[in-house]
């Protein structure tokens, strides 16, 4: 009963926030209809390939992290075993995902302990990332006169990296793994290996931020100058849709704030085409990959 209310749960609240989104667009279809579309296919191209050189260099993050684990591998292995269980982010809960890359990397020698560890490992750096990008874009958001009202959060940043480090991290993940019931493990990571990562994850925003933008202004012309701001709503609005584990990829958390952001710069119902847009983009390019690595040999 309790995994039928879950599934119901999720089934609620994604209909909600495509329903709330879908009359949106519906009762400004008539100014949308209007509305002089200037589709840019050159950027639109350069996104597709930006956003799949930003797959793979992603996939290097996991990749550092499990050589700092002790494990020899190479990387196009493991390129392979995080393009192909991306693809069960979708389904309803948390655990084929992980359950996916856990099979998979068995087959080539890790561990399940290790690579649930190196996960857990890249998704908070993946979120630590991410909201630094957005720390920075927010005063843009906002505003030079309203910086002073947000200083407090920057307290957010210096408490991220403490927590981060691989004293404290170790603790952390040893207790979800106490709570799990499996064995504990030791982390080898120094605290520079830490900072490294959160520069790398730093970086790949940075990199989809520009894929985005790019797709952005192949349907709405939107300038350079906004390009931070952008990457900001991008990383927050994946970042918020990931903590809310019980929507499968964060499908419809993840549109909702995501349009709502953009709509401060844009029309709402045109906010809202871009955020659904970026969800069908962000699946070619998964499953793209996905195809493109199937050879690989594992």
């Amino acid at each position: 009963m309790n995994k039928k209310l879950k599934l119901a749960l999720q089934i609620i609240v994604v209909l909600a926030i495509f329903y709330f989104m879908f009359m949106q667009v519906y009762k400004n279809w008539s100014s949308l209809k209007d509305y002089e579309w200037h589709f840019n296919y050159l950027y639109l191209a350069a996104s597709f390939i930006v956003l799949f050189a930003y797959y793979i260099c992603v996939s290097f993050g996991w990749y550092f992290t499990i050589l700092k684990m002790k494990v020899k591998v190479s990387f196009l292995k493991i390129l392979k075993i995080r393009a192909i269980s991306e693809l069960s982010r979708y389904l309803p809960g948390m655990i084929w995902h992980i359950a996916g890359r856990a099979y998979f990397a068995k087959k080539i020698g890790i561990s399940s302990i290790k690579t649930v560890t190196s996960y857990a490992i890249e998704l908070i750096i993946n979120i630590i990332a991410g909201f630094i990008i957005f720390l920075i874009a927010l005063p843009f958001f906002l505003g030079s006169e309203q910086i002073v009202k947000i200083l407090p959060f920057i307290i957010v940043v210096p408490l991220g990296l403490i927590l981060v480090h691989p004293k404290i991290l170790n603790r952390v993940l040893n207790l979800g793994l106490k709570i799990l019931k499996k064995p504990k493990v030791k982390l080898e990571f120094k605290y520079k290996d830490i900072l490294l990562l959160i520069l790398l994850y730093f970086i790949f925003w940075i990199v989809v931020g520009f894929a985005f933008w790019l797709l952005i202004n192949s349907i709405y012309p939107i300038g350079i100058s906004k390009f931070i701001i952008i990457t900001g709503a991008y990383a927050i609005s994946w970042a918020i849709g990931l903590l809310i584990l019980f929507v499968p990829g964060g499908i419809g958390v993840r549109e909702g704030v995501l349009a709502a952001l953009l709509s401060l710069y844009m029309p709402l119902p045109i906010a809202i085409i871009i955020s659904l847009v970026s969800r069908i983009w962000s699946i070619i390019i998964e499953f793209a990959l996905a195809g493109a690595v199937l050879k690989i040999k594992i």
